[in-house]
């Protein structure tokens, strides 16, 4: 049986590189992103995209049941990475 996992945020610029790299291993995957700050386009070829909000619990339950896995990987995020990488903030 395939391994199948989930990515929520996979379209977002971290997430889309996990999804390709599971990909790339042939895992079956599949990115959960409402594409707030992510975009369709970052999502790898052979993944099966669903544009949900997981951060609405009824919505999470709903790709989970729908959707069985073997691993789920959160990189979901309201914060994009230029902003954060333009005024990092120090480390102590």
């Amino acid at each position: 049986m395939k391994k199948r996992a989930l990515i929520t945020g996979g379209a977002g610029f971290v997430g889309s590189h996990v999804a390709d790299a599971f990909v790339g291993a042939e895992w079956d995957v599949t990115v959960a992103d409402n594409l707030t700050t992510g975009r369709r386009e970052n999502v790898p070829d052979g993944a099966t995209f669903v544009d949900i909000d997981v951060t609405i619990a009824t919505c999470a339950i709903i790709v989970i049941k729908n959707e069985p896995t073997t691993l789920t990987i959160s990189v979901a995020h309201g914060n994009p990475v230029k902003p954060s990488t333009a005024v990092p903030r120090p480390t102590r």
